[in-house]
């Protein structure tokens, strides 16, 4: 379903450019703080939860959960949107690839797979989990909500 979905290419700048390198060689970094030990996600140069500036990339595993999600219908190719709980902490706007939007649904095991932008730079995006993976510490009260 979400194979003919174009993605726009990605504005990149210097706090950014770490991030899209990564992309580009498979990898999902975040900034984690190094003073109040929490890990951020969109990057910047400093933790949006303290504001330090004292921060450091780290290589996300991988995994997550769905948090919550929602299909886009009113146009051509139906797409869907998701916040994914990463096995790391933050919560993360994405695409969910790979799933008809039947078959999705909050608590969800996702793992992290790439796609291209029109100019070819690889965007982090997740699809269902093929195998049982043990995400167990992330699924809380807070993380499913009816």
């Amino acid at each position: 379903m979400n194979q003919s979905v174009k993605f726009k290419n990605p504005i990149i700048d210097a706090e950014s450019e770490y991030f899209w390198q990564g992309a580009d060689e498979k990898k999902l970094r975040l900034k984690t703080c190094n003073d109040c030990q929490k890990t951020h996600y969109h990057p910047r140069s400093h933790c949006p939860f303290c504001f330090s500036s004292n921060t450091d990339w780290i290589e996300d595993k991988g995994t997550g959960i769905v948090y919550s999600f929602s299909t886009m219908r009113r146009v051509e190719t139906p797409y869907t949107i998701a916040y994914v709980e990463l096995e790391e902490g933050p919560k993360i706007l994405t695409n969910i690839v790979n799933c008809p939007p039947n078959q999705l649904h909050i608590g969800q095991p996702v793992k992290l797979t790439f796609l291209a932008s029109e100019n070819g730079q690889l965007i982090p995006v997740f699809e269902p989990a093929k195998h049982n993976i043990h995400l167990d510490h992330i699924i809380s009260s807070d993380s499913i909500r009816s």
